[in-house]
């Protein structure tokens, strides 16, 4: 009996032992996954400021979109606050280590100073990047 109890007693230590090692073999794979599944984005400039843009007027910006990771970058989505600013594309798919150009097209609808929001949305962390266009829009 005594061998017995001792014998479970060891059983259970043992699949304690190995859950754990189950448990930290998963969170590792958990961590590692997680960390790669991320693509790294360079935007530049952050920020661009256009004086005297005539209303109605078409005028063509671009931001230049760098991929710095080993895999794909994938542009899910390109928003921006207004009608006025359209992005050329909405979707696309940066390989490693290349650049793209993006042509955003701005035609102002109204006077005086605005400011217009391009969101991008991608497979980093964290997913969305904004950047701004300044203009002051003149008659």
């Amino acid at each position: 009996m005594l061998l017995a109890v001792v014998f479970y007693g060891m059983l259970n230590v043992m699949e304690c032992v190995i859950s754990k090692k189950v448990v930290f073999f998963f969170s590792f794979l958990t961590l590692t996954s997680c960390s790669y599944k991320y693509s790294k984005i360079e935007i530049s400039p952050k920020n661009i400021t256009l004086e005297g843009i005539k209303i109605g007027s078409k005028n063509e910006i671009y931001f230049t979109i760098q991929n710095l990771s080993s895999r794909d970058l994938i542009i899910m989505d390109i928003e921006s606050s207004c009608d006025c600013t359209i992005p050329e594309i909405s979707k696309l798919s940066i390989p490693k280590d290349n650049v793209y150009q993006l042509k955003i097209l701005y035609s102002p609808t109204r006077l005086g100073e605005q400011t217009q929001t391009i969101t991008i949305k991608s497979n980093t962390d964290p997913p969305f990047h904004d950047v701004f266009i300044y203009t002051k829009v003149v008659d």
